[in-house]
């Protein structure tokens, strides 16, 4: 596959580790979020793609997943 590049999560992690930096300010602001909205509360994070995987898996609209609450 075009592009493929086999590299372990290690390494991965690794050169996130050393080469991505949230700047001081970004994250001054992250920590107030997380206070303000998360304090107390147990929280599970989802990610939810959107049409960039529309080859691989079928599409479900956001709605639907919301259906269950």
């Amino acid at each position: 596959m075009y592009g493929q590049y086999h590299m372990t999560v290690e390494r991965k992690h690794e050169l996130i580790k050393k080469y991505v930096v949230v700047k001081k300010p970004l994250r001054k602001k992250i920590k107030s979020f997380v206070n303000e909205h998360f304090k107390d509360n147990f929280v599970i994070g989802v990610h939810y793609r959107g049409t960039d995987k529309h080859n691989e898996a079928p599409c479900v609209e956001f709605e639907t997943g919301l259906s269950a609450y």
